[in-house]
């Protein structure tokens, strides 16, 4: 059985760890978001020039990277 004292300090030291895991995964989550926003303008910024040059002669080029930026994805895995 633990004391007391013992199991304070515990508390205390696994009340630490959270905190850290907490701190840890926010900064995850800033980084992935960070990162999501970017991509998404990169795929707004296509989606403008295509939107704009809607001439003939790139009509095939406009008409696959669209379909590549608006496809849903199937099967979305889980990582």
């Amino acid at each position: 059985v633990a004391s007391l004292p013992d199991a304070a300090t515990a508390s205390k030291e696994d009340k630490k760890k959270l905190e850290e895991e907490v701190s840890s995964l926010k900064f995850t989550v800033e980084k992935l978001e960070s990162e999501r926003d970017f991509y998404f303008g990169k795929l707004r910024e296509v989606e403008l020039i295509c939107q704009r040059n809607d001439g003939a002669e790139a009509a095939a080029l406009i008409d696959n990277i669209t379909r590549v930026l608006y496809a849903e994805d199937p099967a979305p895995t889980h990582a």
